[in-house]
């Protein structure tokens, strides 16, 4: 998708531009509000989660901690993903959720067995591993800003309220084949949550949970393709799968 390059013609004629960002969505009809601009990020960016009235808890974050024991390389190529977006105008997100292949990356092609069961950081390790020692690309497991910047663009192009879409099966599918497609991306809003690099200052009691998925399982239909929930570093189960994304460097 093309980030902050001029406007985006749309198939009726509609001009819309599309910032790079976190965002909020409405509960009802999917409007996006931005709630920070990619090129304005620091590490005291905003927290907020979208609970039953919209509004901020104070849960969910995006920054460079690299200090973090839940990511692997995620969290300190974060700047050098938004530098590369706002440089060259756009990013890539996998068309498919993440498929097991046959070796220790992931691979994105329709009908793969979805790699689930998989921590948060081992997610990220994987992704960040696609394309190592590549000279002008990288990859990483997607951060918030991708994933809620996807989500606008995928309503921009006529796919309204995308952001509260749910799909649900009576099992995960493979990749693909669930028939949530928008804009040749697939089963944001179904099949398997997503780990991503966003993380939770949450903790309850002795217990923390940093670690963030998005998305919605098919076994449930509490969650969306714009839910955030929290969830801890050890964390796995067959509803958990991820995306990786892939940018110039």
């Amino acid at each position: 998708m093309e980030i902050g390059k001029g406007l985006i013609k749309k198939s009726d004629n509609e001009e819309v531009e599309i910032t790079l960002g976190r965002y909020k969505f409405d509960l009802e009809d999917g409007t996006p509000l931005l709630v920070q601009k990619g090129s304005e990020r620091d590490d005291d960016d905003p927290t907020f989660d979208i609970g039953i009235d919209n509004e901020p808890t104070g849960y969910f974050r995006e920054n460079t901690n690299t200090g973090r024991t839940n990511v692997f390389g995620g969290g300190e190529k974060l700047d050098e993903f938004i530098r590369s977006v706002e440089t060259n105008h756009g990013y890539y997100i996998a068309r498919y959720e993440a498929g097991k292949g046959d070796g220790d990356k992931p691979v994105s092609r329709v009908g793969e067995v979805v790699w689930n069961n998989i921590t948060q950081s081992r997610a990220a390790e994987v992704s960040h591993g696609i394309y190592e020692g590549k000279e002008s690309y990288a990859s990483d497991l997607v951060n918030s800003y991708a994933w809620d910047t996807a989500i606008v663009y995928i309503q921009a192009m006529g796919n309204k309220n995308y952001a509260n879409r749910t799909v649900e099966n009576l099992s995960i599918q493979n990749t693909g084949v669930s028939g949530d497609e928008r804009c040749h991306i697939c089963d944001m809003a179904g099949n398997v949550y997503e780990w991503t690099t966003e993380y939770s200052t949450l903790t309850v009691g002795d217990n923390n949970y940093p670690c963030v998925f998005r998305g919605m399982y098919d076994g449930s239909s509490t969650y969306f393709t714009a839910s955030r929930y929290y969830a801890g570093s050890g964390d796995f189960a067959l509803y958990n799968g991820f995306r990786p994304l892939l940018y110039l460097k």
